[in-house]
């Protein structure tokens, strides 16, 4: 069975949410100023020092879909967890 969330911990998942929206617009805005302002050349440094983030997020969703699809965590969550 799965747990129950309680109010506090969805408001929280939302919060976190809302924040990580308000950062990601910010960063985008901030780029794209920054593209603008300083022109071609930055966008060879936003690919360089681009391409670790994106390896980085690359990882961290193999992680978590491997987590959703693996049997064991499955049956812990089921049947042990309780």
């Amino acid at each position: 069975m799965r747990e129950k969330q309680d109010g506090l911990t969805l408001l929280a998942y939302a919060l976190i949410g809302a924040g990580a929206l308000i950062y990601g617009v910010g960063v985008l805005a901030t780029l794209v100023a920054g593209i603008v302002i300083a022109g071609p050349l930055s966008l060879l440094a936003i690919g360089v020092l681009g391409l670790p983030v994106i390896g980085v997020g690359i990882l961290l969703i193999k992680v978590i879909r491997d987590r959703m699809n693996d049997p064991e965590d499955r049956h812990y969550s089921n049947d042990i967890h309780d």
